[in-house]
């Protein structure tokens, strides 16, 4: 990575959302049940690996503090619906 020199860059990633598992499409699964099954499966992984929680509010507002303080931008999905048509 640029600007880090020889010092190694510690990396962490944020899971949202669980599309597959095993093989199964959880796409038309709701979405909060879609993050309880992510959650229980990220408790055993690496810790650069974090479970990002689920925000019920605003998603536009939310939306804009994320982009305020330099955040990526994405698109709000309500949490009793599915995701299909992002996804197909």
């Amino acid at each position: 990575m640029q600007g880090h020199g020889q010092k190694p860059a510690h990396l962490v990633f944020f899971a949202f959302d669980l599309l597959h598992l095993d093989g199964a499409d959880l796409v038309d699964l709701p979405l909060l049940d879609r993050k309880d099954r992510l959650e229980a499966l990220l408790r055993r992984a690496a810790a650069a690996i974090r479970f990002s929680r689920h925000a019920i509010g605003d998603g536009e507002a939310i939306r804009a503090g994320r982009t305020l303080l330099g955040g990526e931008r994405g698109t709000p999905s309500g949490h009793d619906g599915s995701r299909r048509e992002r996804y197909s």
